[in-house]
């Protein structure tokens, strides 16, 4: 056992979801920055930016956000 301190080991899931099947943990990376954001079929450009830093390790921290090409223009609704 390599963790230090006192835990119980369960024999049996306290709870799980019938049809649910665990991602592998090497696949949940990539997994993530594909459904990542409220819709990602329909990206815009700020959500494209920020998986693209997450999927490379870029991004910064900022001081405004014009350091990033400022807030992004939206059309009106109606």
């Amino acid at each position: 056992m390599p963790w230090v301190g006192q835990y119980t080991a369960l024999r049996t899931l306290p709870f799980w979801l019938d049809g649910f099947a665990p991602r592998p943990s090497d696949e949940t990376a990539d997994w993530v920055l594909e459904n990542a954001v409220a819709r990602p079929w329909a990206r815009d450009a700020v959500d494209r930016r920020l998986v693209e830093e997450a999927r490379t390790g870029g991004g910064r921290i900022i001081d405004s956000e014009q350091q990033v090409g400022g807030y992004p223009q939206h059309r009106q609704a109606l």
